[in-house]
């Protein structure tokens, strides 16, 4: 690989940070992850998230970044899924952590036992891979385990959230901590309504931390007087973030596959094994998932979005439409 394909790597990877860092790009697509999952099949759920993460990408590059360059390939054309300012990239998704990828769709070359990709990928994984998360907090006497609000079920027993500011690199520091409503086992929004959450998210938007790098904990009840704002902690190495992970060419080269009856696929631990190189070397951009806990368990009605376009066809904004009618039709 190129010296000028690594940069675009990396330059890449800034743009993603600047785009999920805002607001109105990072929760819409961290809705998608859990509303598309839990509507479509499989492999129909991971295109469209893929489609939705090009749309989003399109829209603030054309808004926010127009020296870049973003586009398709050729419909038809096999090896990637768009450039970046000329540069080939692959997209995988995986639903949460870790998965096998396909290196090749085409079952027919079992024989093959090790496959060098053309490009680099754009790997983008929903949820934490594990969902609890260890974290050694010095004014605790014990290490300590919470989860994301969003792995949260009705008969958990934390009782305790913190708003914390989670960065790419470093401690997390709590912004703001509160006892959660826990008289029934009631829902996510019941027992800590939304209001109360967007409330502590959107101060922090507005002193300057990026949305992709807020995210709500939840601990057990015995820790809040430790969980003060400023307070900061260590996170478990271990944990998977959800996020964009860019898997660089030149780690792909001469990679082990193994067959299956529809392609050629490379094994879970390879997959993670490239993640965590890929936070080691600055090419991770962490998406946070506490607002996946309030979104509908439906995605956008995709015949509406068409009608509104129809519709919009006939506003006043839009010219005549006025028809004159031949005399002999109307006969």
């Amino acid at each position: 690989m190129t010296e000028g394909a690594s940069r675009a790597n990396q330059k890449f990877t800034e743009l993603l940070r600047r785009m999920y860092g805002r607001p109105e790009f990072h929760y819409p697509i961290v809705s998608a992850q859990l509303q598309f999952r839990l509507r479509y099949y499989g492999l129909s759920g991971a295109a469209m998230l893929e489609d939705l993460f090009f749309d989003a990408l399109s829209n603030f590059v054309r808004m926010h970044a127009p020296h870049e360059s973003l586009a398709r390939p050729p419909r038809g054309e096999k090896g990637f899924d768009y450039t970046f300012n000329g540069t080939p990239m692959s997209h995988k998704v995986s639903k949460r952590g870790p998965e096998t990828i396909a290196a090749l769709w085409d079952p027919t070359k079992s024989e093959i036992t090790h496959w060098s990709f053309e490009t680099s990928i754009c790997f983008t994984s929903g949820g934490y891979q594990p969902s609890r998360i260890r974290a050694t907090l010095a004014t605790a006497r014990t290490p300590l385990t919470m989860q994301p609000l969003s792995s949260w079920q009705a008969s958990d027993k934390q009782e305790a959230a913190a708003l914390v500011h989670w960065p790419t690199e470093g401690q997390v520091q709590v912004l703001q901590s509160w006892m959660v409503d826990s008289s029934s086992e009631t829902s996510v929004s019941d027992r800590m309504p939304f209001a109360k959450s967007w409330r502590s998210a959107s101060v922090a938007h507005a002193s300057g931390i990026p949305a992709n790098e807020l995210e709500i904990l939840l601990f057990p009840r015995r820790v809040l007087a430790d969980l003060s704002p400023g307070v900061r902690f260590a996170i478990d190495e271990d944990i998977l973030r959800p996020g964009i992970f860019l898997f660089d060419h030149d780690w792909l080269q001469n990679v082990p596959v193994k067959p299956n009856n529809r392609g050629l696929l490379v094994a879970k631990e390879f997959v993670r094994n490239a993640m965590v190189r890929s936070r080691r070397e600055g090419l991770h951009v962490p998406l946070s998932d506490w607002f996946s806990a309030y979104s509908g368990d439906k995605p956008p009605d995709l015949y509406l979005a068409q009608r509104s376009e129809y519709d919009l066809m006939f506003s006043k904004s839009q010219p005549s439409l006025a028809v004159t009618v031949d005399p002999v039709m109307e006969k």
